[in-house]
């Protein structure tokens, strides 16, 4: 074996939570690199280490639009239809 860990005495969760516990400092560094190298009035929210972790489930980010778009279909029908 060519380094690492010898998962046979391991199962498969703990090579899971061993997993998701080694991309914590990468995902740490990547969201600080990308927070310093984004416009912050292109970058309304800043990054986690959550938004950059493969591992972890986070909700999607919200952008200004999420607050003025509606999403309910018959709303935009009903808004094209005053505006013929």
């Amino acid at each position: 074996m060519a380094g690492g860990i010898d998962p046979d005495p391991k199962t498969l969760a703990d090579l899971w939570r061993m997993a998701r516990g080694a991309w914590d400092a990468p995902a740490s560094l990547l969201a600080l690199t990308m927070n310093l190298a984004c416009d912050p009035e292109d970058n309304i929210t800043p990054y986690t280490p959550d938004d950059c972790n493969p591992l972890r489930v986070s909700p999607p980010r919200r952008t200004p639009a999420d607050d003025i778009l509606p999403y309910d279909p018959a709303v935009l029908i009903a808004i094209a239809s005053k505006r013929k």
